[in-house]
């Protein structure tokens, strides 16, 4: 529906466009409410996973209602935040903070007509420590006898509002499952025809913020934006795509198709395969610039494809792209060098994955990590940081790797299932080409004087392993490839 509404060739009539129109209304609305209900289902099951870093408040709501500005245009509505006192950075999941706060202000919105919305962060009496978030409204209000149902799953604020207003009934019952989560507590007050006040309280009564305890790397989530001055290396913007090849392969053929008018749109030349063996032909014969790649596909999966790409001497530098629905999932198991992207696939997404990975000026981290939840969480950091991103799991396919790929970079596991990080760096410097490549070491426990002094001669970088581990990759970062990239 999305591509047939654009009408490329000017043939819809008005009426058939409606038609289209509605059909993708709906269909983006059933696609909300089954990612809604696939939400509700992992908190509830307690397969939501918490991850943690450090959280800039002002920021945060900046950037949340700037995302949703678009909403006020031409209405008689206004959109503002307020921030009290210099909130310190707090420990806490910013991606489920953030959508917590996108579906209270978007349900404020919904339901005011006219007057304003405001988004404010309270801070206690130093000024400095973040206590509470309100989002407050003048719209509609809630009647007392629904207040007791509002967080409750398909509920509306009255009878027929989800026909006049739209939505699913679910946002503030997500809302209030992702708070408990994190450790806060939603509360609402409320008076039918003059508004609503929903506060966020972030710290108990007399106590610091509620944060959960980062027990893991993987709790201990990197985000590009902690890099200096709250963003990450500016990277190529806009990168002409004009005449790249791109290989599709997905054996779904609305897939294909669907990828293949937002390549074609970008300028690219399209090619396609049905499955791993025909991508491997296709991909021998026309040495595509990129490859996109569907991991559930019968004969030859994507998993197998790939590990065949990186086994090829001709397209094992190829970039690859995985795109599927189990892309979170499965790309905790996929090593080499790939980024991820889930189904349904967003053109500006695309777009932006298209332009990081075809960067050919971009530097390469070599991860090297047995977990593979750290690999996914280090992989999405380094990748967001506009670096080319390649993975091991152990010494032996961190050296074969090494051996045949050019690297500017290595992030190295003090602990590996077949031997340690630092005899995998004896090893690595033991190669002449590899003598004076950059290391850093990743600890999760104390180094002994003799280890701290090794990995000193060796001029190793450690970064221990906790609630300081993304600034202190931030600098090692920094201190890397600032020359290269302008990020001091």
């Amino acid at each position: 529906a999305n591509i047939l509404v654009r009408d490329r060739a000017g043939i819809l009539p008005e009426k058939e466009k409606g038609y289209l129109e509605r059909v993708l209304a709906n269909g983006k609305h059933l696609l909300t409410l089954i990612n809604e209900i696939l939400d509700l289902s992992k908190i509830e099951a307690g397969r939501m996973e918490v991850v943690l870093e450090s959280v800039d408040l002002r920021q945060l709501v900046g950037d949340t209602l700037a995302q949703m500005e678009g909403q006020v245009a031409g209405r008689p509505v206004t959109l503002r935040w307020e921030v009290e006192g210099h909130p310190a950075p707090f420990r806490t999941d910013r991606g489920k903070l953030k959508q917590v706060l996108i579906n209270l202000v978007g349900n404020a919105l919904k339901f005011t007509e006219e007057g304003e919305v405001v988004l404010s962060v309270e801070t206690g009496d130093d000024g400095q420590t973040p206590e509470r978030i309100r989002v407050r409204d003048t719209g509609i209000g809630i009647p007392g006898d629904r207040l007791e149902t509002i967080f409750q799953a398909f509920q509306q604020v009255e009878r027929g509002s989800a026909r006049r207003f739209g939505g699913t009934g679910l946002g503030l019952t997500i809302s209030k499952s992702l708070c408990v989560l994190l450790g806060y507590d939603l509360t609402v007050e409320s008076e039918a025809g003059k508004g609503s006040i929903f506060t966020l309280e972030l710290s108990p009564p007399g106590g610091a913020p509620a944060t959960p305890s980062p027990d893991s790397l993987e709790e201990a989530t990197l985000q590009a934006d902690a890099f200096a001055d709250g963003g990450p290396p500016s990277g190529p913007n806009g990168l002409d795509l004009e005449g790249r090849t791109i290989l599709v392969v997905d054996d779904e053929a609305d897939s294909r198709a669907l990828l293949s008018h937002y390549l074609e749109e970008l300028g690219c030349i399209v090619v396609t395969a049905v499955d791993g063996i025909d991508g491997l032909e296709v991909a021998r014969r026309e040495l595509p610039d990129l490859i996109t790649l569907d991991l559930m596909m019968p004969r030859m999966s994507g998993w197998e494809m790939l590990r065949a790409l990186r086994e090829d001497a001709v397209l094992r530098e190829t970039p690859v792209i995985v795109v599927s629905i189990v892309a979170e999932e499965g790309g905790a198991q996929v090593l080499g060098s790939v980024d991820l992207m889930n189904k349904p696939v967003a053109r500006d997404e695309l777009e932006r994955m298209l332009n990081r990975n075809l960067t050919e000026e971009a530097a390469r981290v070599l991860v090297v990590q047995d977990r593979a939840e750290d690999r996914l969480v280090l992989q999405r950091y380094l990748r967001d940081a506009g670096l080319q991103v390649a993975m091991a799991e152990g010494a032996s396919q961190a050296l074969a790797l090494l051996q045949r790929t050019p690297v500017d970079l290595v992030l190295l596991d003090l602990t590996l299932p077949e031997t340690d990080g630092i005899r995998l760096l004896e090893q690595i410097r033991d190669l002449p080409e590899l003598a004076t490549l950059p290391v850093v070491m990743l600890a999760s426990r104390d180094l002994s004087p003799e280890e701290a002094d090794l990995l000193s001669r060796h001029g190793v970088r450690v970064i221990q392993k906790g609630a300081q581990v993304e600034q202190h990759l931030r600098r090692a970062l920094d201190r890397r490839f600032s020359r290269e990239r302008g990020v001091r």
